[in-house]
């Protein structure tokens, strides 16, 4: 049985030897001179395997058994490896892509609203009604005509309109207050909105 462990102990000098040999070689012509060795693996293993005994053919069998699962575990450690950094290219490349997409809609959606910009124009024009340089229907004073450009729906911007109705005739001037600025309105606002409103 001591010839086992004498066998076990030359055998991994000799591997690890041979390992640092591969990885001194830095991936250029790592097995130059490895492959020669397998024969000194097997006369290795065939001056000591007869004097082995039954308890050294046990540990010669789970060494055995260790030594591919540790070389198992290291490829399948590999391939996890690699399976992950795939997944995570293309899941780069895929955000690329939605990128791409999304600027391809951005850019499609631009020309629609062109194209409506122009269509509310010609419409605006075939009514008789005026419009400004972004195509809004205007009157007099700047203002929307009523009745001309139809209901609050058929102007650009609906809720503003109807925001404009709703506050028609209504004071909306704001009262000078003495000691009070622009910063102390900014600081309520926010105050306001962080305690109240949850922002």
């Amino acid at each position: 049985m001591t010839d086992y462990f004498t066998y076990l102990r030359e055998m991994i000098v000799a591997v690890w030897k041979d390992f640092v040999t591969f990885m001194s070689q830095r991936v250029v012509s790592p097995w130059h001179e490895v492959p020669n060795n397998f024969k000194n693996y097997g006369s290795l293993f065939a001056q000591y395997s007869p004097q082995f005994g039954v308890g050294g053919w046990i540990f010669f069998i789970i060494f055995a058994i260790l030594f591919v699962a540790l070389i198992g575990a290291a490829g399948f450690g590999l391939f996890l490896l690699l399976r992950k950094y795939i997944r995570f290219v293309k899941k780069e490349i895929d955000k690329d892509e939605l990128r791409e997409q999304v600027e391809r809609l951005n850019y499609e959606l631009y020309l629609a609203i062109k194209e409506k910009d122009k269509i509310l124009n010609m419409k605006s024009t075939y009514m008789g009604v005026a419009t400004d340089e972004n195509g809004n229907p205007i009157g007099e004073g700047g203002q929307a005509k009523e009745g001309e450009a139809g209901t609050e729906l058929d102007t650009r911007f609906p809720k503003m309109s109807h925001v404009d109705n709703q506050y028609k005739g209504v004071n909306t001037e704001i009262p000078n207050v003495p000691d009070f600025s622009l910063e102390q309105l900014c600081n309520a606002f926010r105050n306001f909105a962080a305690s109240k409103l949850k922002l």
